[in-house]
């Protein structure tokens, strides 16, 4: 060979057919496999290449898998029918195949290819094509021997040791044949022994056939052209070559060699080696791959060196070499580090090949995600560093090299890569791929690589939406660009949401569409696309994993198949469901899926099952789905609620659900109502008779109503029913013969059920309730049972005997004929029935029963026929006037011999068949000569016995006449419930014949009821006698049973008075548990071991050890019901009482009576009397009682405040009393019927101490009660524990501040104390004041706690105490209290005064109102309790309890109530009725008029009316001087009320700026000394300057300010306050802007936002703590940096400012309108000239509305509301809203309900949804129509899920109304529905909730886990400060504090904060606290000062 004297760079360019290689496989896919060559090029090899035999192993696979197609499209085995139990078994089993499809093609090749190959296996490759696609040449590469072995191949070349390349042929029995190409004459053997595989392939236990293997020459035969072969891939890997006889053709890719180098090239070195040979290693072959220099590498002339050869050209005779260790060992290297599409922003060149590409060393832990790229770009251009910066080497970090071809450095074309880069220079590289020929990663640099979204088919989201280009149209579909290296394609199927015929129309190719990634497939390469605009633009969550899947979930798919049995849908992933037939419609479908749906179509689905493990996925398009599975039904609170109600053996009605092959499932009615419970109606329980139970499963469709439905057992646990329809068990149960429980049945009884099991040795007959019986195989027939399946069916009803109940409470029956026979006929009547209710069930076939028409075609009744075919078995006839009836006449009941078509006859009707529409008939002579005028033969004496004769025999019954009784037509069964399955019965018709004389029975209940069942037509039906249905029962088996004795001693039979001994076997507080034998045991209570009062610390049971012996008297028997409902068990009851255990006859007496009495009579609730004295023993302890055990069967209850005075006693019982501890008590009350005693141990102590008085002062009691009860006509039905005047124990149960009190009062009663009988002293909210529960947002929380102030209660009462109370009396079921003062002390002058001081709350905002009132003396001078107590003009006291639209609801007494309407509830004008008469409030009142018949009485509350004068406009004069205090000093001026007025007085800024204390001031300067001088409520003399009539104001100046008081009584509350500013614009404005400014606001916003205020801030917002310097300054530097982000939000809050100025400025323009005019409107012409003038103007209509309903005029009120509605301009929304809310609430207090809700829908429609609801609920809840307003709150949070506010309004309603549980199962639903955003709001305001009504503690850990995950939430914090702050605990408040004022947030946020701990600590601390909070804040500040 010719020494090379250059080395050629091996580029694509450089490559030709034919040469070889060696490549390291880089990736296998399904069908080709990516080989790595050397110097970083890449080729394919397709699986047809791999080897001849490898491709003929293909083609027979493909024939397989076509087969596999073939047989799934002609299969039909799947069933549409599924069992109740087991519903998707087959379904399941059609999913598992249809999934399996698809594998089954990937398992017959994907899996075989991967066990062929291995990633990073070497293997040789043969250059079979060069092919230009794209204009990019690729490489397709050839594995097979045949080209990789020389085709002159000899075995005669072949040595010992020498590495072969072969392929395997076939497998053997011992081994392999092994192939080395079609040309090579040779082949060779591998035996198993010699096979080593070193773990090299996936499965290393054989080789497959087609495989490409190196092997080892071992032996070479050359007369059999054999070769003996080894296989080692490590050793064959590391085998060199021998030089002996070596030839150039038998070299090839993998030989390793020994040689030496020749000549030294500056591009490489020329290697000698096998003496002849020359092969080339450049540079990249060296054994390092990075030299960073060329002198790196020193080789010498003539060095040994070892190479494997990588390349040979056999053309041109080249052969390539390399000397990297990896290939040169063989070893498998796989990169683990990287990743296809990794970006790594630290790669520094090492070298660069000019015109060939870029070395890198790449530092690994750079990487960075493609998302965080361009931040990263952003960085560093934001850091001004130049990315050509030269790094230092990193010697602790993980690298590898990397390598960028010429095309992958720049985006330019052809640049200079030496001109462009430089050694060293870092740059951002991403890895395209990796050369494991090379061992290195290879990468691009250009941009177009960097920036790629995708860079390989794993970086592709399934679902993604994407945009793609359109490359080319094909019939399969379109192939599109995703990127430049990677392809997908849209299937002709996902091209539309419609079928394209022709794409070409629609798609152009460079046109680029919207997609959604439908699969992909790496291993294939494979991307599937859909263009579908449904799927794309679906809202729905997308099924890309099965495995997160849920049930009920909704989703686009696309119909790939559509079957029978339903549709095969595809979703995303190659996720297939299956859509069955059944779940396409809510109701049956009779058309084939094929013409209801497309292959192709989109399809939302709803996942119906999904279980991930099986791969099943079963969808619906159903909508009356309530729950996809049983978890959910469990959890359902309706289901819950309503399941408790329903009991076993009760009947109901239902509605089919679903139906399958074991029955149906149905939906209870009730009332009509479909329920959402179910319950499960088997088959063969339709009916008794199971044939005709398979005629009436055909009639039964989903949706059928079915009555009468008996509840035969309840499932707790699946909260499920069973049903059961059948006729004799609903009968069974009037007659008490369908037991329920052990209790209803007896030995010997004859019971009705069913078989519920069926066993080898017997059937289980189930009743009522799951009580079951067994009837052993012996006790199934009078003849031998083989098989009991042979005898009964499972639900065939049974008649059955009881023959034994044993100890066990096992029930034994017998269902023998001759045991359980019976004459009622039952089942022929069952039978009658339902053929009648099937026959009515299929309308379309059979006729209608109950027409008139048929009514002559009764049984017995004769017509006229005429024959018109005569057949050997009967003739058939013709019916006169009944064309659609056939009638026939069978040839018994005829001589067929004398029957010729055409005669005319009159035949006897003997039987009639509706549904098939024939007549049997009979002419026989003897049934027509019957004689119907002699009645007395024709009557039928019960259970009268007579002979019948057979006249016909019918497949279910035989049809009689009685010869005895004028051939009277009859009906008998052959067949009993017991027998009617009996296969050993033989057929009916070779059992009776036409003529056969039977005995029979007249069963007149039976006929009685079939006329009632109104069965047509009438029959009568006879019973079998006994001897004719059990003809073969012997004389023993007619004789009764004998009992056999028991062996052992039964209970029963231990008489009352012996004594027994026994062993102790448990000891328990309350009794001994005493076991005598193995099976009798016995039971000692605590009540029958002393005779008399052991002593309080007695315990009874100490001297008795488990396991002593012990004698006892026996005093009956005592049952015990267990766990199981229908077992009960037996104990004797026992007694150690020594006086019973002692001989004496006053024991046997006592014994006696035991005996005679029993247990029940002698320790029973009627042996004890009201007053008696008792001892007991304390059997249990709660909280608030205790139960004590008077006797083994009664206790009673103890509550707590009849156990003792001492409250530290009553705070915790269990502390001083114990179980089994020994207490008198007396007996205060015995109820017999409902089993309850109320006893009291404190009233028995206190008889204990009486004297010998005790029986007098009884006697006097009674008297005085007997006198009371006389003297109150008011309480006849009182109960006698509570009389009228006297005086009873009270705890309080829970306070109801706009009300009174709720007490808990003994007998379990409950008393309530209103707020007038509170006190003697009337003060207004004596309980509190109830919290505004309407608001909704955090933002409002400052505002509440401005108002807590005035909910403070004034009388100091909380729940829990213990108070005495004063009877009024009873109204319903609540007992009246009174705890005022003189009543208790006139009854009892010792007992203690109520602790009821009434206090004065702090900081109290007093209205002119309250101030005038307070002026009244609250003393009661008279006692007001009836409506004929009052008097017109007398002025009363009551308290405000509610308030609508036009009046204010007073209650004065418990029994009388007040309204005052809206003219007469101030003397001014009110906007807000509910804002100022708030509930609980006091008023006073004239009353002005009595309406007896509704107990109530009108007021009038205005203080003119009450003798006060207060000052109007008019009142005041120029000059004239009036006591006042300030209210509000703004830029303008000051505000001032103006005493015993309703009026203001307004001072000017100007008036100030002319005084010469201000000279030459500024309005803000003045505004700021006036702050400092004047405080709000500061008393001022002022004069008046002005009167401005028109507008009402009053301008003034102020002369003198009054020293201020403490208590200044002069102040307004809040509400009138908000009132009169809107009279005062301006200066409201004024004052607004600048609070608006003030630093509360910052809570209002989201704590990541830092809101800063403007330069007006500055001046004004100065903090109110004197340290010495202006907060301004500290927070001046933060604001400059914050400026330019604050002017926006300041832009949108001054906008947000001026819309809502003006709306109130329109509110204000229109309430000043009304106020204006002198005097009211009092007519209704007044009004209607108003509403004429202002069409729009909703406050004139509503005044019209309420004018009307003053006037009583409801049906007035209506036609305005509605002529209102058509007058307003439907663009005034807010207007027409108000109309309708008036509307709403006039339907809801004078209308009906239905009415309402018609009202309430037609709303809906006209408005906004969500301000209706939130109006109609809150309409409902003020009139106390609770139930429905759940029920519409309901509907609410359904529909509006999303919104916190609704879930909030509901949540406080469910607490108000049903307790806080059901508030924070509210919570619970809350969070399920709302979005994840809104769940902060939500559970925020429900820790209020917890604050207000549940439980603080449980508040905290709410605040505490929000505020954990969002510490900057200032506005939480302050919400948590406030909720602390209401509940008082100061070192809570304090610890609060002080936790965020070292928030890290803002300074403005914290000063608020400061403000408000400061603010706290003047109010409720001390000057030392106020100091330190100061302190404090000087700290702060001074921190930020040093920071700044």
């Amino acid at each position: 060979m010719k020494e090379p004297k250059y080395i050629e760079n091996l580029t694509i360019y450089t490559l030709t057919k034919g040469m070889i290689f060696l490549g390291v496989i880089q990736e296998i896919n399904e069908y080709e496999m990516k080989i790595s060559l050397p110097n970083n090029l890449t080729g394919i090899v397709h699986a047809t290449d791999i080897s001849k035999e490898y491709t003929q192993y293909l083609k027979k696979t493909l024939n397989q898998i076509e087969e596999i197609k073939n047989e799934n499209e002609n299969e039909n085995e799947y069933e549409n029918e599924n069992e109740y139990e087991n519903e998707n078994e087959n379904e399941n089993q059609l999913q598992n195949n249809l999934n399996q499809n698809e594998s089954n093609q990937k398992s017959l090749l994907e899996s075989e290819l991967n066990s062929l190959f291995k990633i990073g296996q070497q293997i040789p490759c043969f250059i079979k094509e060069m092919d230009n696609e794209r204009n990019k040449k690729q490489i397709t590469l050839s594995l097979d021997p045949s080209f990789i072995n020389e085709s002159t191949l000899s075995i005669k070349d072949i040595f010992t040791n020498q590495v072969l390349y072969g392929s395997v042929k076939s497998v053997e029995d011992y081994g392999y044949t092994i192939s080395f190409g079609e040309n090579c004459s040779f082949f060779g053997f591998l035996h198993q022994q010699d096979i080593i595989f070193n773990g090299i392939y996936k499965n290393d236990t054989k080789l497959y056939v087609g495989q490409d293997i190196y092997v080892i020459a071992q032996e070479i035969n050359q007369e059999s052209n054999t070769i003996k072969l080894s296989f080692n891939y490590r050793k064959a890997m590391n085998t060199q070559l021998n030089p002996k006889d070596y030839i150039f053709h038998n070299l090839k890719p993998g030989d390793l060699i020994n040689g030496n180098i020749s000549n030294v090239l500056n591009q490489g070195i020329v290697v000698n080696f096998l003496t002849f040979f020359l092969g080339v290693v450049d540079r990249k072959n060296f054994p390092e791959s990075n030299p960073r220099n060329e002198d790196d590498y020193e080789f010498k002339m003539n060095q040994k060196v070892k190479c494997k050869i990588i390349w040979i050209d056999r053309v041109q005779k080249k052969i390539r070499m390399t000397m990297k260790p990896n290939i040169i060992q063989g070893k498998h290297v796989v990169q683990k580090d990287i990743e296809v599409g990794d970006i790594y922003t630290e790669a520094v060149i090492k070298r660069i090949d000019e015109k060939i590409g870029i070395l890198f060393e790449i530092n690994l832990d750079s990487k960075i995600k493609y998302k965080e790229l361009r931040e990263y770009l952003k960085q560093k251009k934001e850091e001004k560093e130049d990315e050509n910066v030269k790094i230092e080497d990193k010697e602790k970090t993980r690298k590898i090299f990397g390598y960028s071809v010429y095309k992958d450095c720049s985006d330019e074309n052809k640049p200079s890569l030496s001109e462009v880069f430089e050694v060293g220079q870092n740059l951002i590289c991403r890895v395209t791929g990796y050369n494991f020929m090379e061992s290195i990663a290879l990468v691009g640099i250009k941009r177009s690589i960097i920036r790629r979204k995708f860079m390989g088919i794993k970086e592709i989201k399934v679902g993604k939406k994407i945009k793609v280009e359109i490359e080319k149209i094909e019939p399969s579909g379109i192939i599109v660009k995703i990127t430049d290296n990677i392809r997908g394609l849209i299937p002709k199927i996902h091209l539309a949401d419609v079928a394209v015929k022709i794409p070409e129309l629609k798609f152009k190719i460079g046109r680029k569409v919207d997609c959604r990634v439908w699969s992909t497939e790496p291993a294939r390469n494979r991307v599937i696309l859909t263009c579908k605009q449904t799927v794309i633009e679906s809202k729905y969550p997308k099924i890309v994993e099965l495995e997160k899947v849920e049930n009920g979930m909704k989703s686009h798919g696309v119909i790939v198949a559509i079957k029978d049995f339903g549709c095969i849908v595809k979703f995303y992933n190659n996720i297939t469901g299956l859509l069955p037939a059944a779940e396409i419609s809510n109701n049956p479908i009779e058309e084939n899926p094929r013409k209801l749906f497309q292959i192709g179509q989109p399809l939302l689905c709803t996942v119906l099952n999904a279980e991930p493990k099986k791969g099943i996925l079963r969808l619906t398009l159903r909508t009356n789905i309530l729950y996809f599975t049983h978890e959910e039904y469990v959890q359902n609170q309706n289901v819950l609620s309503q399941f408790d109600k329903f009991k076993c053996g009760e009947l109901v009605d239902g509605v089919v659900f679903t139906l399958n092959n074991q029955g149906c499932v149905l939906n209870i009615l009730a009332k009509d109502q479909k329920t959402e419970l179910r319950g499960f109606l088997a088959k063969n329980h339709l009916c008794d008779d199971p044939k005709q139970a398979l005629k009436m499963t055909e009639k039964i469709k989903i949706g059928t109503h079915l009555q009468s439905l008996m509840i035969i057992e309840k499932d707790e646990v699946k909260k499920t029913f069973l049903f059961t329809r059948k006729y004799v068990l609903l009968e069974a149960l009037k007659k008490k013969q369908l037991p329920m429980n052990l209790e209803q049945i007896k030995t010997n009884d004859i019971v009705y059920g069913f078989v519920k099991k069926i066993t080898k040795f017997g059937v289980f007959i189930g009743f009522l309730n799951g009580l079951t019986g067994l009837a052993f195989k012996n006790e199934i027939a009078d003849k031998f049972v083989k098989e009991t399946s042979d005898q009964v069916l499972l639900g065939q009803t049974i008649r059955a005997k009881v023959i034994e109940i044993n100890e066990e409470e096992k029930i034994y029956l017998t269902i023998k004929e001759s045991e359980c026979y019976s004459s009622d006929a039952l089942f022929l009547l069952s039978h009658f029935h339902y053929q009648m209710e099937t026959e009515t069930m299929d309308k379309e076939s059979s006729i209608n029963q109950f027409d008139e028409k048929y009514q002559k075609l009764q049984i017995g009744n004769k017509i006229k026929i005429q024959i018109a075919k005569v057949e050997e078995y009967g003739a058939i006839a013709r019916l006169e006037n009944f064309e659609e009836l056939t009638g026939f006449i069978h040839k018994d009941q005829c001589n067929i011999k004398e029957m010729k078509e055409g005669n005319s006859h009159r035949a006897k009707i003997i039987d009639f068949d509706f549904s098939k529409k024939i007549i049997d008939l009979s002419l026989k002579s003897d049934l027509l000569k019957t004689k119907t005028k002699t009645k007395k033969n024709l009557v039928f004496q019960n259970l009268e016995k007579f002979d019948s004769k057979i006249e016909l025999v019918k497949k279910d019954y035989l049809i009689v006449s009685i010869p005895q009784k004028q051939n009277q037509i009859a009906f008998v069964s052959f067949n009993d419930f017991n027998s009617v399955n009996d296969k050993q019965i033989k057929e009916p018709f070779e059992r009776f014949k036409s003529g056969q004389i039977i005995k029979t029975i007249f069963p007149e209940e039976t006929n009685s009821k079939a006329k009632q069942l109104k069965i047509q037509p009438q029959r009568m039906i006879l019973a079998m006698d006994e001897d004719e249905m059990v003809p073969d029962k012997s004389q023993l088996i007619r004789n009764k049973r004998k009992k056999q004795e028991n062996q052992f001693k039964r209970i029963e039979e231990i008489k009352t008075g012996e004594i027994v001994k026994g062993k102790i076997t448990n000891i328990y507080d309350c009794q001994m548990n005493i076991r005598i034998t193995a099976e009798i045991r016995g039971r000692i209570h605590i009540t029958q071991v002393f005779d008399t009062f052991p002593g309080k610390k007695a315990r009874a049971f100490d001297q008795f050890n488990e396991g002593d012996e012990i004698e006892a008297r026996v005093l009956g028997i005592y049952e015990h019901q267990t766990q199981e409902p229908n077992l009960v068990k037996k104990y004797l009851e026992l007694s150690i009482k020594p006086s019973l255990l002692s001989s004496s006859k006053k024991t046997k007496s006592i014994l006696d009576e035991f005996s005679k009495l029993g247990l029940d009579q002698k320790f029973g609730f009627h042996s004890f009397e009201k007053d008696q004295i008792a001892v007991g023993f304390i059997q249990e302890i709660q909280e608030d009682c205790v139960f004590v055990a008077l006797s083994p069967i009664a206790r009673g209850k103890v509550k707590s405040s009849e156990i003792s005075d001492d409250p530290k006693i009553l705070r915790k019982l269990s502390k001083y009393f114990f179980c089994g501890q020994a207490v008198k008590v007396k007996i205060g009350f015995v109820d017999v019927e409902n089993k309850r005693l109320v006893l009291s141990m404190k009233r028995a102590k206190y008889e204990e101490n009486e004297n010998e008085n005790e029986n007098e002062n009884e006697n006097e009691n009674e008297n005085e009660n007997e006198n009371e009860n006389e003297n109150e006509n008011e309480n006849e039905n009182e109960n006698e524990y509570f009389k009228v005047g006297s005086v009873v124990s009270a705890i309080v149960d829970k306070i109801i501040p706009s009300k009174g009190v709720r007490f808990k009062l003994e007998n379990d009663q409950i008393g309530f104390v209103f707020l007038t009988e509170l006190n003697d002293q009337l003060v207004s909210y004596p309980l509190g004041e109830e919290d505004d529960e309407d608001e909704d947002d955090l933002q409002n929380s400052k505002r509440k706690n401005k108002k807590k102030k005035a909910k403070q209660k004034r009388i100091n009462i909380e729940e829990g105490q213990s108070f005495q109370c004063y009877v009024l009396g009873k109204k319903g079921h609540i007992i009246e209290l009174s705890l005022r003062k003189s009543k208790i002390n006139l009854i009892d002058p010792t007992i203690m005064e109520n602790d009821l001081e009434i206090q004065e709350p702090k900081n109290i905002n007093k209205s002119q109102y309250d101030i005038k009132i307070e002026k009244i003396d609250h003393r009661r001078k008279k006692d007001v309790r009836k409506i004929k107590d009052f008097k017109i003009g007398d002025i009363v006291a009551g308290y405000v309890y509610r308030t609508t639209n036009n009046q204010v609801l007073i209650r004065i007494s418990g029994n009388a109530k007040g309204f005052a309407q809206t003219g007469y509830l101030s003397d001014d004008f009110i906007t807000k009725i509910s804002a100022v008469f708030r509930p609980g409030k006091l008023v006073y009142g004239k009353v002005i008029e009595i309406q007896e018949s509704n107990n109530k009485v009108k007021l009038d509350l205005r203080l003119s009316s009450l003798g006060f004068k207060i000052l109007s406009i008019d009142d005041f004069n120029k000059g004239q001087i009036c006591e006042a205090t300030v209210f509000v000093i703004s830029e303008k001026g000051m505000i001032v009320n103006i005493k015993d007025s309703q009026m203001k007085g307004f001072i000017s800024m100007n008036v100030f700026l002319k005084d010469e204390n201000y000279k030459g001031m500024n309005a803000k300067k003045v505004k700021k000394i006036l702050e400092q001088e004047y405080k709000k409520k500061d008393k001022v003399l002022i004069e008046v300057l002005n009167i401005d009539k028109e507008n009402k104001r009053i301008f003034s100046k102020v002369i003198e300010k009054e020293e201020n008081e403490e208590n200044d009584e002069n102040e307004e509350n809040d509400e009138n306050e908000e009132n009169d500013i809107m009279e005062y614009k301006e200066l409201k404005e004024i004052d607004e802007s600048d609070e608006s400014d003030e630093s509360d606001e910052s809570y209002i916003l989201d704590d990541e936002s830092d809101d800063d205020s403007d330069q007006n801030e500055k001046q004004s917002n100065q903090m109110d703590i004197d340290v010495g310097f202006e907060w301004d300054d500290v927070m001046f530097e933060e604001k400059e940096n914050r400026n330019q982000k604050s002017n926006k939000k300041k832009d949108e809050k001054t906008e947000k400012q001026k819309n809502r100025k003006k709306k109130e400025q329109e509110i204000y323009e229109k309430e000043k309108e009304m106020i204006e005019s002198k005097k009211p409107p009092e007519t209704g012409e007044e009004y209607e000239r108003l509403v004429v003038s202002s069409p729009n103007n909703s406050y004139i209509w509503i005044k019209y509305i309420a004018f009307c309903i003053s006037m009583d005029n409801i049906e007035k009120a209506r036609q305005i509301c509605e002529r209102a509605l058509k007058t307003i301009n439907f663009r005034e929304e807010n207007e027409r809203m108000n109309i309708w809310v008036a509307y709403l609430n006039l339907e809801s207090q004078y209308g009906e309900q239905e009415k309402m809700m018609k009202l309430f829908e037609k709303a809906l429609q006209f408005n906004n949804q969500k301000k209706i609801y939130f109006h109609f609920v809150g309409i409902l809840e003020n009139n106390e129509k609770i139930e429905l307003c759940d029920e519409i709150y309901q509907r609410f949070c359904k529909k509006f899920g999303q919104s916190a506010k609704v879930w909030k309004s509901y949540g406080i309603f469910q607490i108000k109304h049903f307790g806080i549980e059901k508030g924070r199962q509210v919570l619970q639903n809350a969070l399920k529905s709302a979005p994840k955003r809104k769940h902060i709001m939500i559970i925020s305001k429900f820790g209020q909730y917890e604050f207000k009504f549940g439980s603080a503690e449980r508040g905290r850990t709410i605040f505490e886990g929000i505020l954990t995950n969002y510490p900057k939430r200032v506005d939480l914090w302050s919400v948590y400060l406030d909720m602390e702050i209401k509940k008082g605990d100061q070192q809570m408040i304090r610890n609060l504090f002080e936790r965020v004022i070292t928030l890290n947030v803002s300074s403005k946020k914290i000063k608020f904060f400061f403000k408000r701990y400061l603010q706290y600590e003047k109010e409720e601390g001390n000057d030392e606290r106020v100091e330190y909070v100061k302190q404090k804040a000087i700290e702060y500040v001074q921190s930020l000062i040093s920071q700044n």
